[in-house]
This record gives structure tokens, C-alpha cells and sequence, in this order.
């Protein structure tokens, strides 16, 4: 039970910076076609949130062990999900039949006619 409640911090910081990452990811590319600069705005936007997680999950280590970034993780993944449900409700959180691997050789597999 004690390692439950010592991981329990973990899986809600990783969680928290899970969503921290991909709504800033979403309000990136929300309209990334009406600003002067793409690229510049993408660089920015992934420097910011990636020193941000990087930063976060230093902290969750130094306090929990490796353990504890494991379980962040786990709650970042969570996260993920979450946010993709909650930005688009209709759209699958992950579709495998969209994968580019399989619809290269689903494309290139039939014989010409």
C-alpha cells in the first residue's frame, strides 16, 4: 500500500505533463496555416514542451527512482489518450489500418491489370 501511495504522485505528475504536452501540441497546429512562420512557431513550440516534460520527468527521478518514471510514463500515455478523446471525440485515438507501413504494402501489393 505505501508503494502505491509513493507511485500514486508519479502516475499524476506524468499525467499532468502528458497534457501539458499534447494540448500544447494542438494549440500549435491549430492554426499553424495563418502564421508568418511555420517552422519557426513548430521549433519554438517543441523546444518548449519537450524541455518542459524532459524537465518534469528529472524531477519525477530524482524523487522516486526509476520506478517513478515508469509510472509517469504510464500516465503521460494515459494522457495522451485523454486529449485526443477530448480534442477529437469522433476521431480513433489510434488506428492501426492508418499506419503508413501497411498502407504502402496494402497499396503496392495488387498485381496491375
Amino acid at each position: 500500500m505505501t508503494l502505491l501511495l509513493q507511485l500514486l504522485p508519479a502516475f499524476a505528475a506524468g499525467a499532468i505533463l502528458g497534457v501539458l504536452f499534447f494540448y500544447g501540441l494542438w494549440l500549435t497546429i491549430k492554426d499553424i496555416d495563418q502564421v508568418r512562420h511555420p517552422a519557426v512557431r513548430m521549433l519554438g513550440s517543441m523546444l518548449l514542451r519537450l524541455s518542459l516534460v524532459l524537465a518534469g520527468l528529472y524531477g519525477v527521478g530524482y524523487y522516486s527512482g526509476f520506478t517513478g518514471v515508469v509510472v509517469a510514463a504510464c500516465g503521460f500515455m494515459l494522457a495522451r489518450l485523454f486529449v485526443v478523446k477530448r480534442i477529437a471525440p469522433g476521431l480513433p485515438a489510434y488506428s492501426p489500418s492508418s499506419t503508413p507501413s501497411r498502407a504502402l504494402t496494402q497499396k503496392n501489393s495488387g498485381v496491375d491489370t
